[in-house]
């Protein structure tokens, strides 16, 4: 992103207030149908979700961290199955760790979260099986398999035992 955006350019990983200013709001900036990422099911339906709201945006390290909130477009009722939230890319370009659990602000008595692994030898199996679909000299630029769900961790929130 700093080269796409030409910033960086004596490449200490640190960003002028300028470019810094640059950089703000480029990962709010989604076409139409881009699903931003992160998908919420109740009950095994997809709930959908707003745009980006509260966006941010600082760099440490050399690594931009991005900081986007959203909303359900409307409430839901956590069912016997619980709430699923995964933070994906579907092609698998950018990976997304969940390193603590919400806070989970007005949430019921007897709610929680949980962080659940994905089965990382079922995800390759599953990318290999597409991979092997590819004709041998084929190409998959423009329509790599569509995987990243299967790599990634599960916030489950429950309610009541759930």
């Amino acid at each position: 992103v700093f080269a796409d955006m030409g910033l960086d350019s004596d490449l200490d990983g640190k960003l002028t207030k300028e470019e810094l200013a640059k950089l703000q709001g480029f990962n709010t900036d989604w076409p139409p149908d881009f699903a931003g990422d992160l998908y919420v099911e109740s009950d095994g339906l997809d709930q959908p979700l707003s745009g980006p709201l509260n966006a941010s945006v600082r760099v440490e390290e050399g690594r931009i961290l991005s900081f986007i909130s959203r909303d359900l477009v409307q409430p839901v009722t956590i069912g016997p199955q619980g709430l699923t939230i995964r933070n994906y890319d579907p092609s698998y370009y950018n990976e997304f760790t969940l390193t603590a659990l919400p806070m989970m602000k007005n949430a019921p008595p007897g709610c929680a979260a949980r962080i659940e692994e994905p089965d990382l030898s079922a995800a390759d199996q599953a990318l290999k099986a597409e991979l092997q679909k590819i004709p041998v000299g084929g190409s998959i630029e423009g329509d790599y398999p569509q995987v990243g769900k299967l790599y990634a961790q599960t916030l489950r929130i429950t309610c009541g035992g759930a």
